[in-house]
């Protein structure tokens, strides 16, 4: 096995790995922050989980991108 394949491979891993426990950890704060009574805590805690949303959005995009040069860099 070429070794850039296994470390392409890991690195897929990693990434998959980093982005499912962010939207997990997003899920558990979606869900207490009903809980939240103040209204500046309820606001900080929204604006952090569309921070976090909108990074797993981006890797999500560059990691797709990544896959798209790399099969036109590879013809």
């Amino acid at each position: 096995m070429h070794p850039l394949s296994v470390a392409g491979r890991t690195a897929d891993d990693l990434n998959r790995m980093v982005v499912d426990g962010i939207s997990e950890a997003v899920s558990v704060i979606r869900g207490a922050l009903p809980l939240i009574c103040e209204p500046v805590a309820a606001d900080g805690i929204g604006q952090a989980i569309d921070l976090l949303d909108e990074t797993v959005r981006q890797v999500r995009s560059g990691g797709a991108d990544l896959i798209t040069s790399g099969s036109r860099h590879r013809r």
